[in-house]
């Protein structure tokens, strides 16, 4: 949100974003307003609840403003359906991105249910009473269609793609690490990746490359005991939540690992890894045919097959690493959904007009 907000500003258009923290703010980052709400109710660092009244607080933070549109994202978090009362409000059109392929599963039964429960209240009402839907993917076209009847336009995420490029294409190394990315969930796949360690490791021995893994989640600790009690501990490390910086380095030249069966939109990983110069290999998760379409190289492993995951990251690694070209890296930029996300309001805005016109003659 952040990011599209910056892209946004760079065309002129002023950007505010609301949020909730652990405390409250109200400052101006990089010619953004940003005003920080104290949540409640914090669920797993990723869900968090706003108090009451905060739609009205917005309202009066906002309505001195020239608002024109008012902008959410994925439908089941709290602050979405806070939105739809501010666009109401302020009588501007409500644009909502949605980044969801599917209910969520991987989870628990109770947890499955209880997000569908979500889904079919709140996320239904904020898809329909949304001015304008975007998703994230083909996948997630058909999702918010299948839920709430609504036809949403595609609007592919993006990624600052030049802050992954390595700066000299031709130094990229030709064998690398091979890369997991993601939070440690179920249904993330990190105990594919280990499958594919072990399988490497003894196809190749002392030769095999490093395996390492990225990201925070509730299942850290067992992926850790389970590197340790299946003997992969001198070939796979599992470092936890790590910086861009450090990720760009380790995927140059590298090949990700994307075993991911959750129903995700749009993985952003996979494009920071094509930016980075890293071969990539997935199952067929949303998103994947553009990139592909657009010139990055995938391949593609089918979710039944396990035997063929380790089969295609050992086909990659000796394969040329590659990054992308400056026209690729274009299409996958802020800058360019920035245009595309303007033009949507430049039509919402139009559309809104001729509505007041409309009720003013009649």
């Amino acid at each position: 949100m952040f990011n599209l907000a910056s892209a946004l500003v760079q065309r002129g258009v002023a950007a505010t974003v609301v949020s909730l923290a652990q405390s409250e703010s109200d400052t101006v980052e990089g010619n953004i307003r940003v005003i920080r709400i104290r949540g409640r109710l914090s669920v797993g660092s990723v869900l968090s609840f706003p108090p009451l009244g905060t739609a009205s607080r917005i309202v009066r933070l906002l309505g001195d403003g020239d608002v024109s549109a008012v902008s959410t994202h994925t439908r089941f978090f709290p602050m979405s359906s806070v939105g739809v009362h501010v666009a109401k409000s302020l009588n501007v059109p409500l644009i909502h991105t949605e980044h969801g392929a599917d209910f969520v599963r991987g989870q628990s039964p109770f947890v499955s249910l209880a997000a569908r429960l979500v889904d079919y209240s709140l996320g239904r009402r904020v898809l329909k009473k949304s001015t304008a839907v975007l998703a994230v993917s083909e996948a997630v076209q058909r999702f918010v269609k299948r839920l709430a009847g609504v036809d949403a336009q595609l609007f592919y995420s993006a990624v600052n793609a030049d802050e992954w490029r390595p700066t000299a294409f031709d130094d990229l190394p030709q064998q690398g690490h091979v890369v997991f990315v993601g939070r440690i969930v179920p249904g993330k796949g990190w105990e594919r990746f280990l499958d594919v360690a072990a399988s490497v490791l003894s196809q190749l021995g002392e030769n095999a490359p490093h395996f390492d893994a990225f990201g925070e989640g509730p299942q850290l600790n067992d992926l850790r005991s389970e590197i340790q009690s299946r003997g992969l501990s001198a070939i796979v490390t599992a470092h936890g939540q790590a910086s861009p910086c450090v990720l760009k380095g380790v995927l140059q030249g590298g090949v990700l690992v994307n075993p991911s069966t959750l129903a995700e939109g749009f993985q952003l990983t996979l494009v920071e890894a094509a930016a980075a110069g890293a071969r990539i290999v997935s199952y067929p998760v949303p998103g994947l045919q553009a990139l592909i379409a657009s010139g990055v190289a995938v391949t593609t492993v089918d979710v039944d097959n396990p035997t063929a995951l380790a089969s295609a990251v050992l086909e990659s690694l000796r394969q040329p690493a590659r990054t992308m070209n400056d026209d690729t890296a274009r299409e996958w930029s802020w800058a360019k959904r920035a245009e595309t996300y303007s033009g949507v309001m430049d039509g919402l805005a139009g559309r809104v007009f001729a509505q007041r016109a409309e009720a003013g003659r009649s």
